[in-house]
């Protein structure tokens, strides 16, 4: 007799509109396709039934959040958690509960106990378990970028740290390519292109919703080497912006910013948030920058197209141009370099894109190091 296959559901979101601008989201459908690809395993797609737009997202089914989730041996929560009464339903039949951090909890709560009053961004409720022992999960997965929450996430969730640990960080060009497709360009004219004019135009598009991951930084690099030769880019095109445009609570900032010769010689403009298609037809260099938040979805599509990325990540191996830290004069000299890229050798050009490869290849869903990485987590509550 054959041995059954392990039931696994994953809570995730039944809106396809909503993957395009929410990294979570897609992570559930990167996890639900990654699993369904073992013979060990059977995968089941949950959504909230007032969310549920189709019956398959891209080749996966959607079912709505019912009581069938109790059959299931394992339940990954990832785009949501499920309510107090049905967590203890669960746990009565024996589901085992993984709960995924795959957002910057820990940093999120340190800005609600510092801004609680802030009107910018709402504050969350910090440690929703930790004092409710029949909605203890099993085990507490979170990316390796945020290995030093592992304790923190120990402490919220009241379990013993050998509960907690670092799962794989996993990744798919099917909405980057999807959301290219509901458009009207095709795939191949967002590929690196040496006689690209936007190749001297820069873009800024990091969130500017917390601290870890802002245009600040970018900003004054890109300020800095304009000082040093107005003509080394032809615009700085700053996204995400839109709240430091409106707001009034802003006004000083917005007056200091104004105060950057590029922004007054019209060089560099502050715009709303945009999808990345849109953004691309503007500029072709990215300049990012963040704290502890050393994984982006960003690095990867900028990877995918074989793009130039200015970067201050030491968790993307080789790939892009590495600054450190918060060094803003470094972040200069890296911008300068991808700026001329495209005067690059082809034996530089094909370096530089064995490293883009390199990256994504670590951070496939198609890797079998990831999806065995998974199945060793998903065995150890079993």
């Amino acid at each position: 007799m054959s041995k059954r296959k392990v039931r696994v559901g994953i809570l995730g979101n039944g809106d396809v509109k909503n993957f395009f601008s929410n990294g979570l989201h897609q992570n559930s459908w990167y996890l639900a396709k990654m699993l369904d690809k073992s013979p060990a395993i059977e995968v089941t797609y949950y959504a909230q039934k007032s969310q549920i737009t189709a019956e398959h997202i891209y080749g996966i089914k959607v079912e709505p959040y019912s009581d069938k989730v109790h059959r299931e041996d394992a339940l990954f929560c990832t785009s949501y958690y499920p309510g107090g009464g049905d967590m203890e339903a669960l746990k009565k039949n024996n589901v085992k509960i993984i709960i995924t951090h795959y957002g910057n909890h820990f940093y999120y709560h340190i800005e609600d106990f510092i801004n609680y009053s802030s009107i910018m961004r709402d504050t969350m409720e910090l440690w929703p378990r930790k004092y409710k022992p029949n909605e203890k999960p099993d085990i507490v997965l979170y990316s390796p970028h945020f290995d030093d929450q592992r304790q923190y996430f120990a402490f919220g969730e009241d379990l013993p740290i050998e509960k907690v640990q670092e799962c794989p960080y996993i990744w798919s060009p099917h909405f980057l390519i999807q959301n290219i497709k509901n458009g009207t360009k095709s795939l191949s004219e967002f590929q690196f292109n040496k006689e690209d004019p936007k190749n001297k135009h820069v873009v800024m598009m990091e969130s500017n919703l917390s601290f870890t991951k802002t245009n600040f930084v970018p900003i004054m690099a890109a300020e800095a080497l304009h000082d040093e030769d107005k003509d080394s880019y032809e615009h700085a095109w700053i996204f995400g912006m839109e709240k430091i445009k409106k707001h009034e609570e802003a006004n000083k900032l917005r007056n200091s910013l104004c105060e950057f010769k590029a922004v007054k010689n019209g060089t560099m403009s502050f715009e709303d948030r945009y999808t990345l298609p849109f953004i691309l037809s503007k500029g072709r260099v990215l300049l990012s920058h963040q704290v502890m938040n050393a994984l982006n979805y960003i690095y990867l599509e900028f990877a995918y197209f074989r793009l130039p990325f200015v970067h201050n990540s030491n968790m993307i191996g080789d790939a892009g141009y590495y600054y450190e830290k918060n060094n803003v004069i470094d972040a200069k000299e890296q911008l300068k370099s991808a700026l001329v890229h495209s005067e690059l050798s082809e034996s530089e050009v094909k370096l530089y894109n064995d490293q883009c490869k390199e990256l994504l290849w670590k951070h496939s869903i198609d890797n079998p190091v990831n999806l065995t990485g998974y199945l060793k987590l998903i065995q150890s509550v079993l």
